[in-house]
């Protein structure tokens, strides 16, 4: 079974939030466009009694924050969190921190989360959320540790950067250590680089291969398949005003997604 973890998505590392992660609210809409990939979501929060050992107050390194029951520590309102998916509560021990989604940072509690894996059948496991070099990272470390075929789908997580290159560190670490790096993009591309889209609707192009769909193409597809270096072209029914190209294109792909798009300029074949 396939599932997809989704850690610490709070308002509270999100723009605004007491310990804000930048760009934290991006990865919102990129990981509801993936959801339905999934046989199996789950979903962690930190959940930090008051008083807790990771705050400044208390000789920590973090400012207060995702306070269990506060308006900080629930996820945020966009993200689709279905009543019957799990929860795995983190943070919870008053003097020890837990960034993983498995352990707490000394190894002596564990969350469940391993054993509820375990008795889903789940054997391959995805991980996105916040942040990238530190709840993320060390949750997927231990998903490897633990036995599972870990993925970490990059564009689906920002971090917090500290230092700069922090981020890209991490992501080498988790590399390092057997996990599989992909972007959310990689989810809707077969091995034969073919857009896997449902629902004939809009035709797009890529490589020289026509594939049809309707609610996948979305900005997070469109600049995937540019950064791989495919010429793609949208291909429709009704004529195309050379002088108005862009916002034509523009317009078909607001159209067809649900998803929240910005402009998107596309390198037409020739």
């Amino acid at each position: 079974m396939k599932a997809l973890l989704i850690v610490d998505a709070q308002n509270d590392f999100m723009p605004g939030g007491a310990l804000a992660v930048n760009e934290g609210d991006k990865i919102v809409p990129v990981i509801n466009s993936i959801r339905n990939k999934f046989d199996l979501i789950i979903a962690t929060q930190d959940w930090h009694p008051t008083g807790h050992c990771s705050f400044k107050e208390q000789g920590g390194i973090w400012p207060v924050h995702c306070v269990a029951s506060s308006f900080g520590a629930q996820l945020h309102k966009d993200l689709i969190i279905k009543d019957d998916e799990k929860i795995i509560y983190k943070g919870i021990n008053l003097d020890i921190d837990s960034y993983s989604g498995f352990f707490d940072n000394e190894k002596k509690y564990d969350t469940g989360l391993a054993d509820f894996l375990k008795d889903n059948k789940v054997d391959d496991l995805y991980v996105c959320g916040l942040a990238t070099d530190y709840c993320v990272k060390f949750t997927a470390l231990d998903a490897i540790t633990c036995g599972f075929k870990t993925t970490l789908i990059a564009d689906a997580c920002r971090g917090v950067e500290i230092n700069t290159g922090d981020i890209q560190k991490s992501i080498n670490e988790m590399r390092d250590a057997g996990v599989n790096v992909i972007t959310s993009v990689d989810l809707f591309v077969d091995v034969d680089n073919k857009v896997k889209v449902k629902k004939p609707d809009v035709r797009i192009m890529v490589a020289g291969q026509v594939c049809t769909g309707k609610s996948t193409i979305a900005k997070v597809i469109c600049e995937a398949l540019k950064s791989k270096g495919f010429d793609f072209e949208f291909v429709d029914d009704e004529p195309v005003d050379d002088d108005n190209q862009d916002a034509r294109i523009e317009a078909i792909i607001k159209k067809h997604t649900n998803l929240l798009v910005e402009t998107v300029q596309l390198r037409r074949s020739a």
